[in-house]
C-alpha cells in the first residue's frame, strides 16, 4: 500500500501575504492576533510563530475551540474580553480566520476593534483568510481603525497555488479558483 502524505499551505500564504505587505522590519516586541479558532487558526498561529513575534493572541466566539487551540499552543494568550484586548501591546499583524458569509459575532467584532486600536504603527497588517465577499466585515473594522488590509485572501490563493509546486493539479485548481473569484463569478 502506498503511503499518503499531506501538507498545509495556509501558513505559507499567511506568512508571505504579511511579508509582501510589510514595508519595514518587525520590532522585537511585536505581537500578533489570530481572530477565530477553527481549522485555519492553527496554520495562522504557526505562521505568526515563524515571524518570531514576541506574543501571539487568540480570540474566538466559542470558548471550547479557543481552549483547544491554546492547549495545543500553550504560549498563545487567549483573549476573551474587550478588557483583555485593551492590554495588547505592539500589534503588528492580525489574521482573520473567521467565516465572512454571515454576521460577525458582536463580541469578536468589539475585541477586534479594540485590538486594532492597539496597533504598533501604521504598518499593522490584517491578513484576511475569507475569500468572499471582497470586503469582509473584519476588513471593514480594520479599515475603520486604519489597519492595513493588503493581506487579502485573493493574494493568499495565488501564493498558495505557487507554493504547491508538488501538485500541479492542485495549483491549476487554485489558479482557476483565483481567476473566478477575482472576476466575481462562482
Amino acid at each position: 500500500m502506498d503511503a499518503y502524505s499531506g501538507d498545509n499551505t495556509d501558513w505559507i500564504g499567511i506568512l508571505n501575504a504579511f511579508e509582501s505587505a510589510r514595508q519595514s522590519p518587525l520590532a522585537k516586541d511585536s505581537a500578533g492576533l489570530v481572530l477565530g479558532a477553527g481549522g485555519t487558526a492553527r496554520a495562522a498561529v504557526y505562521a505568526l510563530r515563524q515571524l518570531g513575534l514576541k506574543t501571539i493572541y487568540l480570540c474566538n466566539r466559542s470558548r471550547k475551540n479557543l481552549e483547544m487551540i491554546t492547549a495545543a499552543f500553550p504560549d498563545v494568550v487567549a483573549i476573551t474580553s474587550i478588557e483583555e484586548a485593551s492590554q495588547i501591546q505592539s500589534l503588528a499583524v492580525a489574521v482573520s480566520t473567521v467565516p465572512a458569509d454571515g454576521e460577525l459575532h458582536s463580541n469578536l467584532a468589539e475585541i477586534a476593534k479594540t485590538a486594532f486600536e492597539r496597533r504598533s504603527s501604521d504598518e499593522t497588517i490584517l491578513v484576511e483568510m475569507a475569500y468572499k465577499p471582497k470586503l469582509t466585515p473584519m476588513m471593514q473594522i480594520a479599515q475603520a481603525s486604519r489597519v492595513d488590509d493588503r493581506g487579502r485572501s485573493l493574494n493568499l490563493l495565488y501564493i498558495k497555488a505557487l507554493s504547491n509546486s508538488s501538485s500541479g493539479q492542485a495549483s491549476l485548481y487554485l489558479l482557476r479558483l483565483l481567476v473566478r473569484l477575482s472576476s466575481g463569478s462562482r
